[in-house]
């Protein structure tokens, strides 16, 4: 039998509440000297920009190496696997360019996957007054999923869940629908290492005009319950913009 992933999710206490911890550094039992290679020298002025004191092996483009979601977000990472069961080379390799690229922060970025991220071909669908969405990334992005969807289910990349100067907990969006608006609707394909299998709505030019015509309401911009991590991490700058721009 082959061990694809050994993630565990241990109940800790949180400031008298019950927290998640995904175990996100535990690798497959094939991967050996997981993070050479790839660990950025952060007095190296080639690497420094992928340092992250709390991501797997320091890099960045591989998220947090013990997430741990506040107790309002644990629904959302149920059975998360960060890296989807690979070596961490392995899915800088796969995902972001790092074969041919390395240390080269032109380059060496999360692959946006084609089709707008959509498993078949989208639908022009209307967005009911009252509907609940959320959103991982930017404010003003494009991508839109039911309240709730699962963040495999999105199939976004681990680095999306860093903090940057600005961010709300985890990049974390909610929002309401107060006037009807139609978007691009459909499946969300598998990729980054997720499965994929969501909804999704893609608004072409984002969602800042959707906001400044009153047509979404910001409803959960802050924190979603207390989060130590989250508060103790010191933000990066954001040199490029996140994977669900």
């Amino acid at each position: 039998m082959v061990v694809l992933a050994r993630v565990s999710l241990l109940l800790i206490p949180l400031l008298g509440t019950l927290s998640h911890a995904i175990q996100a550094e535990d690798y497959p039992s094939t991967c050996i000297n997981a993070c050479d290679g790839i660990t950025p020298d952060p007095n190296n002025s080639t690497e420094a920009s992928f340092y992250c004191d709390y991501c797997i092996c320091n890099n960045k483009l591989l998220g947090w190496s013990n997430f741990q979601p506040p107790e309002n977000f644990t629904d959302m990472f149920i059975d998360w696997v960060p890296l989807g069961g690979l070596c961490p080379k392995d899915w800088l390799c796969t995902w972001a360019n790092w074969t041919d690229n390395g240390f080269n922060a032109n380059y060496s970025k999360l692959v946006y996957a084609p089709n707008n991220g959509f498993n078949g071909c989208p639908k022009t669908v209307t967005l009911e007054v009252g509907t609940l969405v959320d959103r991982f990334g930017t404010e003003n992005g494009s991508y839109l999923a039911p309240a709730g969807t699962t963040y495999g289910e999105r199939s976004i990349g681990p680095s999306s869940l860093n903090k940057y100067s600005g961010s709300t907990q985890y990049n974390y969006w909610r929002f309401n629908v107060t006037e009807e608006f139609e978007a691009q609707g459909g499946l969300i394909l598998p990729w980054d290492s997720q499965p994929g299998g969501g909804w999704q709505w893609y608004v072409k030019g984002g969602l800042g005009p959707l906001q400044d015509a009153g047509k979404l309401e910001l409803v959960g911009a802050d924190t979603f319950g207390v989060n130590e991590a989250w508060e103790a991490a010191e933000p990066m700058e954001r040199v490029y913009a996140l994977q669900d721009e």
